[in-house]
């Protein structure tokens, strides 16, 4: 081996090592970090089922699944009894065989097996823009299987599907009869979006509504003209830059669970030594909702009074400009045209039906001569969509 491939092969050896010795240290931190969140998630497990608070005993579990960390038997029957309050029969058996699995148990088994005497496997296929009514004429008598008809039918409603356990028995759903039976084998029912229609199911309509309203600050800035516009004996402000208050209010309707429309108007100023800009713009906001975030953009018309000292350079009909400097000639006006709104927001606070949110915003205005930009952080409110969380 020559002492040029010697000197590489060493080079190559020495950065696997030190990428080795460097990712090391942060795969041992993210485990140690998953770790204290899973005891954490345990820990609160325990003292909601003290309380029988089930509803967050399913949040905490689901999120302690989530983390794929080694749970312990006594949590997964934590898990289970809080699916079987809910009705979530499937989930209830999911539990059971994951705590059998770590640990034989007689109840546990016994339990199992009296599910799968009682109860079938359904795979309700539907469209979600049209949810159907998931009917059951005799419920069952017991609050156990009750209970499970009851969660099936609130999912049918909230997604038009459904896939879980029911109790033996008859069903109907869009006109359709199905007859569920005990045992292992799934079941397949498919509700086309024409066949839920017909049974007068209900679709998406509006969502949700509610006030959009944010409280900021913000800068602004817009750049010195090229050319007299429309002739050089107007005086156009100087290249300007400058912050103040933002402002803004409107009212939001969603179209789906992850859209809507927002009109929207607002105020922002703007003051910077010798200059002072109030721009009113009118905004038609198309707002993506994915989960916590929110992000908005769209087509404003925006209104700019201005006044102050200063204007371009090219200004120079008309005056001395050695006794009179640019810098020295004051202005004022009003300017208007299109431009472009936008914002990301992330939402950190439930104020049902509301949400407060904090985020980044911004425009990009013309008025034919200049641009006017602008951006800021706010914070505000913003509906909550209503999700279901099966």
């Amino acid at each position: 081996m020559s002492t040029l491939n010697a000197a590489r092969l060493a080079l190559r050896l020495t950065g696997a090592a030190l990428v080795v010795a460097l990712a090391a240290p942060t795969a041992a931190l993210a485990q140690s970090a998953d770790q204290a969140e899973a005891y954490r998630l345990e820990q609160e497990i325990k003292r909601l089922a003290d309380r029988n608070a089930w509803a967050g005993v399913e949040r905490a579990y689901e999120d302690l699944v989530k983390l794929d960390a080694q749970v312990s038997v006594e949590i997964h029957n934590i898990g289970a009894q809080s699916a079987r309050f809910l009705g979530k029969t499937y989930e209830v058996y999911s539990r059971l065989e994951r705590a059998l699995a770590i640990e034989q148990d007689e109840q546990n088994a016994s339990d199992l097996a009296g599910i799968d005497a009682q109860y079938g496997r359904v795979r309700i296929k539907g469209d979600p823009r049209r949810r159907p009514e998931l009917i059951r004429a005799q419920m069952p008598f017991l609050p156990d299987q009750r209970k499970s008809v009851e969660w099936a039918q609130r999912v049918v409603a909230e997604t038009g599907s459904f896939e879980g356990m029911l109790p033996s028995g008859d069903y109907e759903i869009a006109g359709k009869a199905f007859t569920v039976a005990p045992g292992a084998e799934w079941q397949d029912v498919n509700v086309s979006r024409k066949e839920a229609t017909a049974a007068g199911a209900r679709g998406e309509g509006i969502i949700y509504k509610g006030p959009v309203a944010v409280l900021g600050y913000s800068f602004a800035a817009s750049g010195e003209p090229s050319e007299a516009k429309p002739a050089a004996d107007v005086a156009s402000p100087t290249s300007i830059s400058g912050s103040g208050l933002h402002l803004e209010g409107g009212y939001e309707i969603g179209l789906t669970r992850q859209f809507g429309v927002a009109p929207v108007v607002g105020y922002r100023g703007m003051y910077s030594g010798g200059h002072t800009f109030h721009h009113f713009t009118a905004w038609a906001a198309f707002a993506f909702r994915p989960g916590d975030l929110r992000l908005a953009a769209g087509p404003a018309y925006g209104v700019i009074q201005g006044s102050g000292t200063g204007v371009a350079e090219w200004f120079d009909a008309n005056h001395d400009r050695v006794a009179n400097p640019s810098d020295s000639i004051g202005y004022q006006g009003v300017a208007a045209g299109p431009g472009l709104k936008f914002s990301a927001g992330y939402g950190l606070l439930d104020f049902d039906p509301l949400q407060g949110v904090v985020e980044l915003g911004g425009i990009v205005q013309t008025d034919g001569a200049r641009t006017y930009m602008g951006f800021g952080l706010h914070i505000g409110i913003v509906p909550k969509i209503p999700r279901f969380e099966g």
